[in-house]
């Protein structure tokens, strides 16, 4: 073995006692850490940084694999725990090594680890939370679950994040090594540490910061014939009313998604109603305020106000209510018995076959020469987002 000062350590050293790690706990003309054997088991040290210390953390030193990387098995600290206590534990240890089933804590218990953590915090929304731990459980666990944490390497880590299949939704990925990261925070956090360190600390992300901006636009032709191409869908039934209500919405709103698929119409104030100068009837208002007091930055800007406009007025006025439910966008699902019917979801796969009929329908037009194929609209490349920053830089700039 080598510490990590590089100094060579004897594959069994000399038998220290009680009184000997006390007088090296005690040296204050230290100036390196060195990493000194226990001795009587092969493996068992103690770590020691520069200077006098109180306690020392003692770990089982072993290869996981032949000629492989030296993995640092925490087993607690002296004086905490007493040097006999240190080597039955290390005794053990070994055993279940030699045997391949040691006890030493696995990624599925660190991540049970950090949702008991996470359960605990108050500034993160709820939704958020389940969105993490939904991560977890698909992408996290199912590789590196039966893994013990202190096996877990840099280089594997790299390799996993590199894999092909993470490679498919890079962004997907990127938030999972962030996730990763903090596992193991909380994994050296622990009393004794499960390992020394952070294999995923600061590793290199598929995104970068210059890929991540996207200034995706529609523009009015683009914006008309989405329009026209949902009211196609919408006339064959191949679209849910409350989808494209969501997608016209947001188009207008400048919500993002979830603020607007969560929107409840006790969100929504109503200006005076209008007296018809024909009738004399009252008319509903078609213009008012949205307050969401639940959104992404309400911990630190408190609640969000969006302007109704007439046109976002008739949209939600258009919406189909749904008797007991409390969402402007009401799932089509009939709930089980004794659930309450939840908000619209699923509005990503909605928007990919809008935009797949939209290419559909261009591309007929060329072929009919009815349009010329430099004029053709193509929104392939354009997210949910998109409807978000035209409604910033588009729509709410006509409305003035």
């Amino acid at each position: 073995l080598r510490s990590r000062s590089g100094v060579k350590m004897p594959k069994l050293a000399e038998v220290l006692t009680t009184t000997d790690l006390k007088r090296l706990l005690a040296d204050d003309k230290r100036t390196k850490s060195k990493v000194v054997g226990l001795g009587g088991i092969k493996g068992l040290c103690i770590r020691l940084n520069p200077g006098r210390q109180s306690t020392a953390p003692c770990y089982l030193c072993y290869h996981a694999e032949p000629y492989g990387k030296i993995i640092w098995l925490p087993l607690g600290s002296f004086p905490t725990m007493s040097l006999e206590e240190l080597k039955a534990a290390a005794a053990a240890e070994a055993a279940r090594i030699a045997e391949g089933k040691s006890k030493a804590p696995t990624m599925a218990d660190a991540c049970k680890l950090y949702a008991t953590y996470a359960a605990d915090r108050s500034n993160v929304k709820a939704s958020t939370e389940a969105w993490t731990n939904a991560l977890i459980k698909r992408v996290i666990l199912p590789y590196w679950g039966e893994r013990l944490v202190a096996d877990v390497t840099r280089a594997k880590v790299k390799d996993w994040h590199k894999s092909d299949a993470m490679k498919e939704h890079p962004s997907q990925a990127d938030a999972a090594l962030r996730v990763l990261s903090k596992i193991f925070n909380l994994a050296l956090e622990e009393a004794p540490p499960w390992r020394t360190d952070n294999p995923a600390y600061k590793l290199k992300k598929q995104v970068t910061g210059a890929a991540k901006v996207r200034e995706r636009i529609l523009s009015k032709a683009e914006r008309r014939g989405l329009e026209r191409t949902m009211r196609a869908m919408e006339a064959e039934g191949g679209i849910d009313p409350a989808a494209a209500g969501a997608i016209r919405a947001l188009l207008l709103s400048a919500m993002r998604l979830q603020e607007c698929l969560t929107l409840r119409w006790d969100e929504i104030a109503w200006d005076e109603p209008t007296l018809d100068e024909k009738t004399q009837e009252e008319v509903p208002a078609l213009t008012g305020w949205i307050t969401k007091t639940d959104h992404k930055s309400s911990r630190r800007s408190g609640a969000k106000l969006v302007a109704i406009t007439p046109q976002l007025g008739r949209i939600l006025r258009a919406q189909a209510t749904r008797a007991g439910s409390p969402w402007v966008f009401p799932s089509p699902m009939t709930p089980e018995e004794g659930e309450e019917l939840g908000h619209f979801i699923g509005l990503q796969k909605v928007w990919e076959r809008i935009r797949e009929r939209l290419t559909k329908d261009e591309t007929e037009l060329v072929k009919a020469k009815k349009k010329k194929k430099a004029e053709a609209l193509n929104i392939e490349d354009a997210h949910l987002h998109a409807l978000r920053r035209t409604a910033l830089s588009v729509t709410y700039g006509d409305e003035g």
